[in-house]
């Protein structure tokens, strides 16, 4: 089937779900966020013009299988991928640190289309996974030849996160969720609350933290961003992860300004500091 026709097939559903979360789930992210991120008064159709692509890609991954074909593999696109490459040169583990933002979803197929011995640590239990999700995994990982290699890791199960990246693995980790001891970090004027739990976790397991991100453009095109590593010095220190969390804010945050639609209501909470206090984000819903 072209792909051309698959969008096309694939577009109302995709702008219905977008039309849905506008309606009950999403309609205050933009407005949540600082003003210097968005402009314009029509901001629910730029929303809702961001989100369609985005929500596209999520049910392309209904057909897993079909991300190492070539129609397919130049689709996806890369910033900063030389930085990847350096980090996986290391033979040390590696951390890649995201947030609630873009076709999250779209990370692991991505991923493991090449064999990389990626998995991603998830709030939810895995076990709790519906079971069609667990068979398009089996056939991701039949395909990509990773069959045994886990591809999603509870926080509760911290040791075998442990010794998934000990063994030279790489982990895809969400720093704007709830766990651990969160920092509140402000770079030019924006302010945004991270985890320094991946810091821990890095510092144990010798692992480099390296930033990622995703964006999606219609016609199920997606772009993997990856930023400048975490320095060492700022990982191992204790006293440091403040310096850790700012760096990973500044490398995260010109994606976030150029594609603020395509926040998810956690990075949204994230984003907005308690009046008063330096403390967790607002309420948190798994994605």
């Amino acid at each position: 089937m072209p792909v051309w026709l698959l969008y096309t097939l694939v577009w109302p559903p995709a702008a219905a779900r977008t039309a849905w979360e506008l309606r009950f789930g999403f309609g205050g992210i933009v407005t949540t966020l600082p003003r210097s991120m968005w402009t314009g008064a029509n901001w629910r159709w730029r929303t809702w013009r961001s989100r369609v692509p985005l929500n596209a890609v999520k049910l392309l991954l209904f057909w897993p299988d079909r991300f190492r074909l070539p129609r397919w593999r130049f689709r996806a696109t890369s910033t900063g991928i030389e930085r990847f490459e350096r980090a996986r040169a290391t033979g040390r583990p590696v951390i890649l640190a995201t947030l609630h933002f873009g076709p999250t979803t779209a990370a692991l197929p991505l991923l493991r289309r090449d064999g990389l011995p990626v998995a991603a640590l998830l709030v939810r239990d895995p076990a709790r996974a519906w079971r069609f999700r667990n068979a398009l995994q089996q056939i991701a990982d039949d395909v990509s030849g990773l069959g045994g290699v886990p591809a999603r890791i509870g926080v509760a199960d911290l040791e075998r996160a442990v010794e998934f990246l000990r063994a030279g693995h790489l982990l895809v980790l969400s720093v704007d969720g709830p766990r651990g001891r969160h920092l509140w970090s402000t770079v030019d004027g924006h302010t945004l609350s991270l985890s320094a739990a991946v810091c821990q976790l890095a510092a144990m397991c010798q692992a480099v933290i390296l930033p990622y991100l995703l964006t999606a453009a219609p016609s199920f095109r997606v772009t993997m961003h990856f930023g400048e590593p975490v320095p060492d010095a700022l990982v191992f220190d204790y006293r440091r992860h403040q310096a850790a969390c700012d760096h990973l804010h500044r490398e995260f945050l010109p994606v976030v300004r150029t594609f603020p639609e395509q926040c998810y209501p956690v990075l949204a909470n994230a984003l907005r500091e308690p009046a008063g206090q330096r403390s967790r984000p607002g309420p948190y819903r798994p994605a």
